[in-house]
């Protein structure tokens, strides 16, 4: 079941008594039926009894419901509010129903905070992390909500440090990019400016994130001063450990550390990695040559492999590209570099020669 929907004009008429499921009639005039694309789907309905004359009497009622096409019923869900402050039981006579946006259903703005803060239903969190300073800040899904209630987080400005970090409360679960996470655990991290996410209470305990527009992390870094060409042979090599200066065309994120050739994931991710290699001094005829990433200094190649033999007064470029890699908060990739014979060194200038570059993709 989808969250709660709204359609344009919608008000019919039923003569529905008691507090069970609504049946719907026909329509207003001038007014459209419920369609029939709406059948199984949570509404936001909002009813009223009429008089002979079709003026409003003083009961009225609004809920979040599901609606079934066969025989236009609407389920008596989650009651939101009503002229008796409880679900009324309709008398004979003539009521109106329609699809309506409820009060609740209106997001008011909030100022975050810099603090771990346990976010309220109808919230809209405008986030100024320029001057956090100390810590990460837990913002909690709430354990106490109502069918159709939504929570909406944006990121105004970004922290190149610190993380809002995205929670379930405790019992609560939230659908989060094709899989349940768990309660009291994390969803995700916005740091960005500019980055937004919706959530909705679908259910008993249930969130469902219904908004995702969080903006990729990227880094490109150039090798843009040659390194030494005194690398061991058959060993492989890191730019930063011989001379070589790194420097960050694209940093999406602040996930660039050019002092020591890292690019870091800062939430649990897939990316796309990249690396290409050119050497200072040519190789020579049947010298081998091998570009690679490092991933958490393990010390192995991981998921990045490419060797060229070069051929004759050939100088020698080599690139290679790997992913979806899954990567865990903090995990990072660095450049690496090595020959059979050593002492080649890499290029370093203002073009896009040498590079290792990371793009979280969604």
């Amino acid at each position: 079941m989808s969250g709660p929907l709204n359609y344009d004009n919608v008000l019919m008429t039923s003569t529905t008594t008691g507090t069970g499921a609504i049946t719907l009639a026909s329509a207003v005039t001038g007014f459209q039926a419920v369609p029939a694309a709406a059948d199984g789907l949570l509404a936001r309905w909002t009813m009223y009894g009429v008089d002979g004359a079709g003026v409003r009497t003083g009961e009225w009622e609004t809920w979040v419901g599901a609606y079934t096409h066969s025989g236009t019923t609407v389920a008596r869900g989650t009651l939101k509010a009503s002229s008796t402050g409880s679900a009324i039981s309709w008398a004979a006579g003539t009521k109106r129903i329609g699809i309506a946006l409820l009060a609740s259903s209106v997001l008011s703005t909030l100022t975050g905070a810099d603090a771990n803060t346990t976010m309220v239903p109808g919230g809209h969190y405008i986030v100024d992390a320029t001057s956090w300073a100390t810590a990460d800040r837990d913002y909690t899904l709430p354990t106490t909500a109502a069918v159709g209630d939504r929570i909406c987080i944006t990121m105004l400005a970004g922290n190149a440090t610190y993380e809002l970090i995205l929670k379930t409360g405790t019992g609560q679960t939230c659908a989060f990019a094709g899989a349940t996470v768990a309660a009291a655990s994390e969803i995700t991290r916005l740091f960005i400016t500019g980055e937004t996410m919706e959530f909705e209470y679908l259910a008993t305990n249930k969130w469902a994130c219904v908004l995702d527009r969080r903006i990729a992390q990227k880094g490109l870094m150039r090798l843009s001063t040659s390194t030494t060409s005194t690398e061991s042979a058959g060993v492989y090599a890191f730019p930063t450990d011989i001379s070589g200066v790194w420097t960050a065309d694209t940093n999406v994120g602040g996930v660039c550390n050019t002092s020591n050739g890292r690019i870091t994931a800062r939430r649990a991710c897939h990316v796309n990695m990249a690396c290409a290699s050119y050497p200072l001094v040519a190789l020579a005829s049947t010298n081998l040559w091998t570009t690679a990433v490092e991933k958490n200094g393990s010390g192995t190649i991981n998921y990045l492999y490419n060797q060229i033999h070069a051929s004759a007064s050939q100088a020698l470029t080599g690139g290679v590209a790997a992913g979806p890699i899954a990567m865990a908060v903090d995990d990072y990739g660095r450049f690496r570099f090595s020959s059979n014979v050593g002492s080649k060194g890499l290029l370093g200038n203002a073009s896009v020669i040498n590079f290792v570059s990371m793009t979280e993709v969604f």
